[in-house]
């Protein structure tokens, strides 16, 4: 009948939901701490800009 669904990355997004609820009322330090992680690995972060 119908197929088995694989749902294990729910628990990831689950994290990554709660981490980012203690930035809800603070953009601009969650932005400056994006920014620091992909300038200390060497990306360009140009959309996060915009």
């Amino acid at each position: 009948m119908a197929e088995s669904l694989n749902f294990d990355w729910v628990p990831f997004y689950r994290e990554i939901a709660q981490k980012l609820l203690s930035y809800k009322d603070n953009r601009a330090t969650l932005v400056a701490e994006i920014k620091e992680v992909f300038a200390s690995i060497g990306l360009a972060l140009s959309k996060l800009n915009k």
